[in-house]
């Protein structure tokens, strides 16, 4: 299996200082693919206890467009706080 590309520091700098630090929860989970544009995307599915990339029918998915900002707006829709 090949090997994911790391994710850049100054990327991992950015990123934080998009998402707020609180109490961590499973919501969805982004995999780097090289441009901070097009992250794949993966909801957490509680019935199943995992990380989903093939589910797309949950209340904020249409906020999905592969920015980490996209990403959090569909998790946060999806499991509103």
């Amino acid at each position: 299996m090949p090997r994911k590309p790391a994710i850049p520091l100054e990327i991992q700098a950015d990123v934080q200082k998009l998402v707020e630090h609180g109490k961590p929860s499973p919501i969805c989970r982004l995999t780097w693919t090289g441009a901070m544009d097009k992250w794949d995307f993966a909801i957490y599915k509680y019935s199943d206890e995992q990380y989903d990339p093939e589910e797309w029918f949950f209340t904020g998915a249409v906020k999905v467009y592969g920015t980490v900002t996209g990403a959090m707006e569909a998790g946060m829709e999806a499991y509103p706080m």
